[in-house]
C-alpha cells in the first residue's frame, strides 16, 4: 500500500530500534488512512466539541444512580463517560432528552460487552425480554426501560428496531461468549465477518436515534440511508479503535479477523475500510438529498468522529495530535 509523506509529521516515541521502527512505520500509515477518511468525507466541517454538556451529564448520571446497578460511584462514571461523549457529540443535533437516553443506553450497552455479568445472564436476556419476565441483572434491566423510552423520542417503527438491534447484540454477545464464534479464516467467510459486526456493533440503534421523531416526524423520509448508515457506524468505531487493538495486542476485532479472512495486511484491510466508509458516506448523502435528513447525517457523522477522538480509550491523540 502506497502512503503519501504526511504533513505535520508524526513525532513517536522513541523505543527499541527493531520494534520501534516496525512500530513507527505502522502508525504513520495509520495516521494517513484516519486523515484520509476525515478529508474525503469532509467530517471535519462538522467538528464542535467544546466539552461536556452539564445539562446532559447530570441528567444522565442522575438516571444512572437512580437504577442501583451495585456499581461504585467510580466505576458508574468511568462507564458513563463514554455513553455522554457519544450522545453529546454524535447526536447534539437532537434534543437533550435523546442525547441524555443515548449516553445511558451506551452506558448499559457497554457494560454488557464488558463482562461485568456471567454468561447465563446474557444468555437469558432475550426469552426474558420477549416473556415479560424480569432480568437476572440491574443493568439488563435498565437496558429494557431503555428500550423503553425510545418509543417516546423514536417512531413507532424505529423504535422497534432499537429493539431488535438490542436482541441481536445480546444474542451475538451470547454466543461469542459460549462458541467463541467462528473460526473461518477463508476468503468466503468475509461475509461471515461482516454478518456478525452489523449485530455486536449495534448499528441499527445508533442509526435509529439520527433522526427522532420530534425532528423527523415521518420515518419514510430517512429510512432509505438506514442500510447504509449501520454499516458506516460499524466501520467507522473498526476504524478509528484499530490502533488501540494493536497496541493491545488484540486480534478478535474485525479488522483482524477480516485481515486474516483475505489473507491480506492489517492496513490493506483499514485502507479497504476507509474506501468503503467514503462510499457508504456519499451514498447516504446522495439519497437523503439536499435535506434536513442529510444535515442530521452530517452532524452525526462529524461528531461520532468525534467521539473516538475525544474518548481517551482509543489513544487517538498518539496519532492525531493536532486535534487536541
Amino acid at each position: 500500500m502506497a502512503v503519501a509523506v504526511l504533513s505535520p509529521v508524526l513525532h513517536l516515541a522513541s523505543v527499541e530500534p527493531a520494534a520501534s521502527l516496525e512500530a513507527q512505520n505502522a502508525n504513520v500509515c495509520k495516521r494517513q488512512l484516519l486523515l484520509d477518511f476525515i478529508k474525503r468525507t469532509g467530517v471535519s466541517d462538522n467538528f464542535h466539541w467544546g466539552g461536556m454538556d452539564t445539562t446532559v451529564s447530570s441528567k444522565a448520571l442522575e438516571i444512572a444512580k437512580s437504577w442501583n446497578l451495585g456499581l461504585s460511584d467510580a466505576v458508574l462514571e468511568k462507564y458513563l463517560w463514554v455513553g455522554l461523549v457519544i450522545g453529546t457529540t454524535g447526536y447534539r443535533h437532537t434534543p437533550i432528552d435523546v442525547q441524555v437516553l443515548v449516553s445511558v443506553y451506551t452506558l448499559c450497552a457497554t457494560m454488557c460487552d464488558d463482562h461485568i455479568m456471567t454468561n447465563e445472564m446474557i444468555r437469558e436476556f432475550g426469552s426474558r425480554f420477549f416473556s415479560g419476565q424480569p432480568q437476572l441483572h440491574p443493568i439488563l434491566t435498565a437496558l429494557v426501560e431503555c428500550l423503553s423510552t425510545s418509543r417516546q423520542h423514536c417512531s413507532p417503527y424505529m423504535s422497534n428496531t432499537i429493539a431488535v438491534s438490542t436482541v441481536d447484540f445480546l444474542n451475538a454477545e451470547m454466543f461469542m461468549r459460549d462458541e467463541g464464534g467462528s473460526d473461518l479464516q477463508v476468503p468466503e467467510a468475509a461475509s461471515y465477518i461482516d454478518y456478525l459486526r452489523w449485530k455486536t456493533g449495534v448499528g441499527e440503534a445508533y442509526a435509529a436515534f439520527i433522526w427522532p421523531k420530534s425532528l423527523f416526524p415521518e420515518t419514510k423520509t430517512y429510512i432509505q440511508a438506514m442500510p447504509d448508515a449501520v454499516q458506516f457506524i460499524c466501520l467507522c468505531n473498526d476504524l478509528f479503535s484499530f490502533h488501540k487493538e494493536d497496541k493491545a495486542g488484540e486480534t478478535d476485532n474485525y479488522v483482524s479477523q477480516r485481515t486474516a479472512a483475505l489473507r491480506q495486511s492489517p492496513l490493506d484491510t483499514l485502507e479497504e475500510t476507509v474506501s468503503r466508509l467514503v462510499a457508504l458516506d456519499g451514498s447516504i448523502k446522495a439519497v437523503l438529498g439536499n435535506s434536513p435528513e442529510r444535515r442530521a447525517w452530517e452532524a452525526f457523522a462529524g461528531g461520532y468522529t468525534e467521539f473516538h477522538l475525544y474518548t481517551p480509550r482509543y489513544f487517538l491523540n498518539e496519532l492525531l495530535p493536532e486535534f487536541y
